[in-house]
């Protein structure tokens, strides 16, 4: 956005129901996608700690995302809270740096509903 905070065809996507409307279309083939990730990682930065786990999100956008942060921050038994170490040791459980692509072998899960 300018200084003033307004929308100019730099910093806006126009989209009609078929095309991408701005003269230059888009910078990237998955623009929408990129934007809707940056959302939800800063979204989710409103739990104010890292999330260690799998997010995944069809269809969502801000309100969802706040909604789903609410709950978790009022659900506290669904959740753990990890002193640094303890973040390494569920990130990397063996030990081998490598850190596991099955959310399910991560130590530190969400309760069932999220």
């Amino acid at each position: 956005m300018t200084l003033t905070g307004r929308p100019t065809p730099y910093n806006t996507i126009v989209l009609s129901d078929r095309e991408v409307l701005n003269p230059s279309g888009l910078r990237y083939q998955d623009e929408c996608v990129r934007h809707k990730i940056l959302d939800l990682i800063g979204d989710f930065s409103l739990l104010g700690v890292p999330v260690i786990g799998h997010i995944v999100a069809e269809r969502s956008g801000h309100a969802m995302h706040a909604k789903l942060v609410e709950r978790i921050l009022a659900e506290t038994d669904s959740w753990v809270l990890l002193t640094a170490d303890e973040r390494t040791l569920a990130a990397y459980p063996s030990g081998h740096g490598k850190a596991y692509s099955d959310p399910a072998q991560v130590s530190v899960q969400t309760a069932a509903g999220f």
